[in-house]
C-alpha cells in the first residue's frame, strides 16, 4: 500500500468532506471513552448490576430521537456546525455528570442517560445532514469506510490504554483509592479533544438546510420499508457498548484491562477490512457486505450462546467487532441511496427522512433493551446467552429489506430519467 498515493486519494474528495472525516477521527477518540468506560462505570458502580445498565442505556436512547427533533428547530437559528460542536462538546460533560454522581441512584442515572442521548442526538443529527450534504452515492464507501477505520484505529490505542490505565491507577494508586480518581482524569482528556474535534469543525463551509417542514406521517411505500430496516438496526445497537462489558463482568472477574485486550484483538481485523471495503467495494457490493456482517455478527451470538466461557467471550467481542461495522455502513448507506432518491421524488427536506429513521432507531432500541430488562430480572446468564441470539436471528432479515429496498431505488431512478414521452398520461 503506498501511502502518498492513498494521502492524494483522500485529498482528491471534496474539502468539507476532509473537514468532516478529519473531526470524525478526533471524536473516534472520545467515544470509546464516553460510550464503552461510562458503562464499566456503571457496572462497577452498581455492584455489576445488569439491569441497571440497560436502564441507562435505553435512557440514553430515549433522549436521542427528542433531541434530533429540537435540533431541527435550532436549525432555524444556529449555524450547523456551531450546533454540531454543541453536540461533540455535551458528550463529555455528560459523562463528568455521571462522574460527579455520589452514587448510581436510578434518578440520577436516568437523568445522565437522557443528558448523554441529548448529546449524542445533537451531534448524530448534524453529522448525518453534514454527511449527506458533503457526500454523494459514489464516495460514500469510500467516507462510511474511512470513518470506521478512523474509529477502528482508535480502539486500537483507546481500549486497552484506557483498560489499563484505569487497572493500573486502582493498584498502584496513582491518584488515589480505587478506580474513580481515573475515571475523572479520563473525563478531562475526553473533554480536551471534543473541544479539538469543534474546533476543526468550524473551519468547514457548510450550509443549512432549507426551513421547511420536516414532521410528516405520510411516505412513500419505499419509506416504511427503510423505517423497519432502521428498526433492525437499532435492535443490536443497545447491545454493543453494555454486553462485552457485563460479559466480562459475569465470565472475567470485571477486569477492564481485559475487556481493553479483547477490544483491540477485534479491531486490529477491522481496520484493514473495512480500509480495504472502502477503497475496493462499489455500489453493487453493499449487499453481500451486508449479508457478510450479518453472518458475522449471528456467528458471535451462536458461538457466545452455545460455549457461554471465556472462549466464547473471546469468539462474540471478535466478531461482533468485526460484523457491526459492516452492518452499520451498510444499512446507512442504504438508507442514503433511498433518502437521495426520495428527496427528488417527494420534494421534501432531508431532515423529515433522518427524524422518521431516528425514531425508528429508537422503537428497535428500546425494544431490545426492554427484552433484556425483563429477561434479565429472571436470569442474568439467560438474557447474556440467549436474548443476544434472538437479536441476531431477527436482526438477518435486515438483509431482505435491503435488498428490496436497492431495487426499488434503481426502479425509481429509471422512472425519474426516463423522457417525458415515454411516461403514461394521466387521466383526471
Amino acid at each position: 500500500m503506498n501511502l502518498l498515493n492513498e494521502i492524494k486519494v483522500f485529498l482528491s474528495h471534496p474539502r468539507n468532506m476532509r473537514v468532516l472525516l478529519l473531526a470524525n477521527f478526533i471524536f473516534a477518540l472520545v467515544i470509546p471513552i464516553v460510550d464503552l468506560f461510562v458503562v464499566a462505570y456503571v457496572m462497577r458502580s452498581s455492584h455489576n448490576n445488569m439491569r441497571v445498565v440497560m436502564i441507562y442505556q435505553v435512557a440514553m436512547f430515549t433522549g436521542m430521537p427528542v433531541t434530533f427533533f429540537l435540533n431541527s428547530l435550532f436549525l432555524r437559528l444556529l449555524d450547523i456546525k456551531y450546533l454540531f460542536s454543541i453536540g461533540i462538546l455535551l458528550c463529555p460533560v455528560a459523562m463528568a455528570t455521571i462522574m460527579a454522581m455520589p452514587e448510581v441512584a436510578i434518578g440520577g442515572l436516568v437523568g445522565s442517560g437522557l443528558m448523554m442521548g441529548a448529546a449524542f442526538g445533537i451531534y448524530w443529527a448534524n453529522r448525518d445532514i453534514l454527511t449527506l450534504n458533503c457526500t454523494d452515492d459514489e464516495n460514500r464507501n469510500y467516507y462510511y469506510s474511512m470513518n470506521t477505520v478512523f474509529a477502528t484505529l482508535c480502539g486500537l490505542v483507546v481500549p486497552v490504554s484506557v483498560g489499563w490505565f484505569i487497572t493500573c491507577s486502582a493498584q498502584y494508586g496513582w491518584f488515589g483509592s480505587g478506580t474513580t480518581p481515573a475515571y475523572r482524569v479520563l473525563t478531562v482528556l475526553a473533554l480536551l479533544l471534543a473541544g479539538l474535534s469543534s474546533w476543526i469543525i468550524c473551519r468547514g463551509r457548510f450550509v443549512n438546510p432549507p426551513r421547511t417542514r420536516f414532521v410528516y406521517f405520510r411516505y412513500h411505500p419505499m419509506w416504511y420499508r427503510v423505517m423497519a430496516l432502521s428498526s433492525l438496526r437499532g435492535l443490536s445497537q443497545i447491545f454493543n457498548s453494555p454486553i462485552p462489558v457485563m460479559l466480562v463482568a459475569l465470565l472475567l472477574g470485571g477486569k477492564e484491562g481485559v475487556l481493553g485486550t479483547l477490544q483491540t484483538g477485534g479491531t486490529a481485523v477491522t481496520v484493514i477490512g473495512m480500509y480495504l471495503i472502502g477503497r475496493l467495494t462499489r455500489t453493487g457490493h453493499r449487499l453481500g457486505l451486508m449479508m457478510t456482517g450479518l453472518g458475522l455478527f449471528l456467528f458471535a451470538a451462536i458461538s457466545n450462546a452455545v460455549l457461554f466461557n471465556v472462549a466464547g467471550v473471546i469468539i462474540y467481542v471478535f466478531f461482533q467487532m468485526l460484523g457491526n461495522p459492516i452492518v452499520e455502513n451498510t444499512v446507512l448507506l442504504v438508507q442514503m441511496r433511498a433518502i437521495n432518491v426520495l428527496e427528488k421524488k417527494e420534494r421534501r427536506n432531508i431532515l423529515a427522512y433522518l427524524f422518521s429513521v431516528e425514531f425508528s432507531m429508537w422503537a428497535g432500541r428500546l425494544f431490545g433493551g426492554l427484552l433484556f430488562i425483563a429477561v434479565v430480572t429472571f436470569s442474568e446468564i439467560l438474557a447474556l446467552r440467549y436474548v443476544l441470539l434472538a437479536i441476531a436471528s431477527l436482526q438477518a432479515c435486515a438483509y431482505l429489506f435491503g435488498k428490496n429496498i436497492l431495487r426499488t431505488c434503481d426502479r425509481l431512478d429509471a422512472e425519474a430519467a426516463a423522457p417525458l414521452s415515454q411516461t403514461p398520461s394521466i387521466n383526471f
